[in-house]
């Protein structure tokens, strides 16, 4: 089984995701916390939509390359596909350790890049949850960071923000709403056609 990612050099998704739910285990077994914190680059559609495929494909090279060099034998850091990295924390009793790591690595892929004669600007916004508080298994605790890290993507990127309860009831009534909103617009559509 491959368990890298062909571009990056890093944990492919599938392996990252067994690693993942092997970590939540233990954790849980051991009373203790374990965390994942999402990544995604900021502008990175920019440099694919002006640069192309190739020069994108080659940035999130330097992107790993960079996450790999602030990696510690306490995190394993994977690409989940596109722009979307991850890292699991194995052990993250120290809540101000996944503070620290967070803005970590917003400040380090922030940093400018040089690529084929091209100096790119991309940043990161980070969202982290911890196991099993914010979710016991894989699917829960993924969800959590994601919602985490939408309200970073909220607030214009470049930003880190930890999983709260609030997040999800925020999700829920969001998704209350596009329903209703879809359902105005369905049933004005039928009255036109009625018309």
């Amino acid at each position: 089984m491959e368990i890298t990612d062909a571009l990056t050099g890093l944990a492919n998704c599938r392996f990252f995701m067994e690693d993942l739910a092997h970590t939540l285990s233990i954790a849980d077994r051991q009373m203790r916390q374990a965390a994942l914190v999402m990544i995604d680059l900021d502008r990175f559609k920019a440099v694919n939509d002006t640069l192309g495929h190739p020069v994108g494909d080659r940035l999130l090279a330097r992107v790993s390359d960079r996450l790999r060099s602030i990696m510690t034998d306490n995190e394993l850091c994977g690409r989940l596909g596109g722009d979307e990295f991850a890292v699991v924390v194995k052990d993250a009793s120290d809540t101000s350790y996944m503070e620290l790591l967070a803005n970590k690595i917003i400040e380090v892929l922030s940093r400018p890049y040089e690529v084929d004669q091209h100096t790119l600007f991309v940043g990161a916004s980070v969202g982290t949850a911890i196991g099993p508080r914010d979710g016991r298994t894989v699917e829960m605790l993924m969800r959590s960071a994601d919602l985490a890290l939408y309200r970073s993507k909220d607030q214009g990127g470049g930003a880190f923000t930890h999983y709260e309860p609030q997040l999800h009831v925020q999700a829920e009534e969001r998704r209350v709403m596009e329903m209703a909103l879809r359902k105005a617009k369905i049933g004005r559509a039928s009255c036109r056609e009625r018309v």
